[in-house]
């Protein structure tokens, strides 16, 4: 199991909100562990099924197309974190000028991270995890991709 950054070209959802017009590029690090269904659409992408809770039955799955083929996205799950958990700066109450807060978060309930513009520029991102069945957490955290995948003990992808 492991985090993967990707180009998301579609994102089919039943619930509310456009994730594509919020991620610069449309870059999302997504996690291997909610991926039901992957099939290859081309030799350089795919498309899958994406479960925001995997632990909830109730979860109604998204349509996910990217531009990782699928042979990348099963080196990607193959690849083992150093501990169970990563340790997160997140902003209490999404305020940029309040002292980040270290939080320790299980890398499989980490649903998927992204940048805005202001986050480039700030250092930061956002970041979806689930505590438990259906409490969806929406953070700011105080690291950018890079830093989530040395927080993983992977070098940069």
């Amino acid at each position: 199991m492991s985090l993967f950054s990707t180009i998301v070209t579609e994102w089919t959802t039943k619930k509310p909100g456009n994730r594509l017009r919020v991620a610069i590029n449309d870059t999302f690090m997504l996690n291997t562990n909610r991926i039901i269904e992957m099939v290859a659409t081309s030799d350089l992408t795919s498309a899958f099924w994406y479960a925001n809770d995997p632990d909830d039955a109730r979860d109604s799955p998204d349509h996910i197309a990217c531009n990782c083929d699928v042979y990348a996205i099963q080196q990607y799950h193959d690849r083992v974190e150093t501990d169970k958990f990563g340790t997160f700066s997140i902003f209490p109450g999404w305020d940029r000028t309040e002292t980040p807060v270290d939080t320790e978060i299980e890398w499989t309930d980490i649903c998927y991270i992204y940048q805005t513009p202001t986050d480039y520029s700030e250092g930061t991102s956002h970041m979806v995890y689930y505590r438990k069945a259906w409490e969806r957490v929406e953070c700011l955290i105080d690291m950018t991709p890079t830093d989530v995948n040395v927080e993983a003990g992977f070098e940069a992808v």
